[in-house]
């Protein structure tokens, strides 16, 4: 079985394989463009294309739009079929549910049955299973982020549509199975409530430029990098950090940022992207330790975005000793955004992660998780040390990881075997109970996880250059369900173990910035 979704599934059985995207492939997705429709609220539209075509074949625009800025050059909504032809799959079989989606009201302002509406605006975030309108203020819209949030939200309702009947356990926007549409889901980017945006849609703000350090350049760093070629307003300085380079088979299909074809250093990439913005933009080839270590001083006087998924590396995004840090965790269908300061009493961005037991014991509980022996577990911590072919048949024979996700492990790091799941859905059958590993299980991939979170990591940063009101302090949203439409405070950790408990780094962070109230 040919297709591109395969080398992100894990399956014990093929026919598991085939079940689960003749379940995709039998939704034709079918976007509604009004001719009217703004440039930003377009740039929408071509959000819900890139995701919507890694996942279902039959995806169909219906209208045209011209569209504003955005990270793949397209001018007009139509030409995004073609751009992104090169990640979409090939159907297993032909369409049998047409869903049609309308961004904003269609111009006979309901559309035809059933629709998945697609609405808000700059913070506002409206969905449900009829046409929603669009937020517009006086002045128009200038980024619209939250209409790509209901973008990404939209194709994750479609997602479960196609896979809650094999047994993906999600709670899906009311109106789904025909009935009643019931009340909207509406959401804001300002304070995370479950209502419209609190007036920051009306209001005119100067926007600063902005000091950025984007350490990790993966799904999700990318995933920030082009939201903010969205924001047109807003710009700076940007120094992009990543060690690796790109996987023109693996990453287009993971990254709805790209088109498929991406080669060479994500760092440098990304900077490009950025600078093409408008930002001064320079990348750096290395881990952000290795940054950290070539500096003349101690300290980043600005706001770094970290999306590391190594524990060392989110050690060393604390130890940069940044004025701030927008810290993103992303696991399954569920992530994290979060505020830190280093020494201010809440949690920096290496306290959820001191290991608790010794490091041995914790060296046990990864030989325990991917299946191999503690003595290999402890030689993969060696810097440079990868992951062989013999390691991965190991913990293919003990269930641990499907043979499709081995096949793409060798030569990575043992972080990269143990983060196996990172950014999947699980989907299995009812005999299996859902256990990762257990034969009949699979996996598909959910980019829009990794957008979602790079829109609101990038609506932190336009907050912070408008003077808006900013995350106090964590936002969790799991994708299984909606968002619940709170926030929340995290203390630090208080073992004395981490980063932030440093006397000397506590004393760096006052003489740099004054300390933190």
């Amino acid at each position: 079985m040919d297709d591109p979704r395969l080398r992100l599934l894990g399956t014990a059985e093929a026919a598991d394989a085939g079940r689960l995207l003749a379940a995709l492939d039998a939704v034709r997705p079918i976007i509604t463009v009004s001719p009217g429709l703004p440039p930003v609220a377009a740039g929408a539209a071509l959000t819900l294309v890139a995701l919507l075509s890694r996942l279902f074949p039959h995806v169909q625009v219906d209208g045209s739009a011209q569209a504003g800025p955005n990270p793949w050059g397209i001018t007009d909504v139509p030409g995004a079929m073609d751009w992104f032809r090169a990640v979409r799959p090939v159907p297993t079989t032909a369409p049998g549910t047409d869903i049609r989606m309308s961004l904003g009201l269609p111009p006979d302002g309901r559309g035809r049955d059933p629709v998945l509406g697609v609405g808000g605006g700059d913070w506002t975030v409206r969905l449900a299973w009829e046409p929603q309108p669009l937020d517009v203020p006086r002045g128009g819209l200038r980024h619209g982020l939250g209409l790509h949030a209901a973008a990404c939200l939209a194709v994750n309702e479609l997602l479960k549509v196609a896979l809650v009947p094999l047994g993906m356990r999600a709670l899906m926007l009311p109106g789904s199975d025909g009935a009643s549409c019931g009340d909207p889901l509406v959401w804001n980017l300002i304070d995370y409530r479950r209502v419209p945006a609190p007036l920051a849609d009306e209001v005119a703000r100067r926007v600063l430029r902005l000091r950025v350090l984007l350490a990790g350049v993966g799904s999700v760093g990318t995933s920030v990098a082009g939201m903010l070629v969205f924001c047109p307003g807003l710009t700076g300085e940007a120094i992009v950090v990543d060690p690796e380079d790109f996987d023109p088979a693996r990453n287009p299909f993971r990254y709805p940022t790209l088109a498929s074809g991406e080669t060479g250093a994500k760092a440098t990439w990304a900077a490009r992207l950025l600078r093409n913005a408008g930002w001064e933009a320079e990348p750096d080839v290395s881990d952000i330790g290795i940054w950290n270590a070539g500096q003349s001083a101690p300290g980043f006087d600005g706001i770094m975005v970290s999306s590391v998924d190594e524990l060392t590396a989110r050690f060393d995004v604390a130890d940069v000793l940044a004025r701030e840090v927008i810290s993103a965790g992303v696991g399954g269908l569920a992530f994290h955004i979060q505020r830190e300061r280093l020494g201010d009493g809440w949690a920096c961005p290496y306290c959820e992660y001191v290991p608790a037991e010794p490091a041995l014991t914790q060296a046990h509980v990864i030989a325990a998780q991917v299946g191999l022996p503690v003595e290999r577990v402890i030689a993969l911590q060696i810097p440079g040390a990868v992951l062989t072919s013999a390691d991965l048949e190991s913990c293919t024979a003990g269930g641990k990881i499907f043979p499709e996700t081995a096949a793409r492990l060798a030569g990575h790091r043992l972080a990269d075997l143990v983060a196996g799941a990172y950014a999947e859905a699980a989907i299995a059958p009812a005999e299996t109970q859902g256990e990762p590993g257990r034969p009949g299980t699979v996996a598909v991939a959910a980019p829009q996880v990794s957008l979602l979170t790079g829109v609101i990591t990038a609506a932190e940063l336009v907050k912070t250059a408008s003077g808006l009101p900013v995350l106090d302090r964590r936002v969790d949203v799991d994708m299984s369900g909606l968002p619940q439409g709170f926030t929340r405070r995290v203390k630090a950790d208080q073992s004395g173990r981490c980063a932030c408990a440093s006397g000397v780094r506590r004393g760096w962070v006052v003489n740099l910035y004054g300390g933190h109230r």
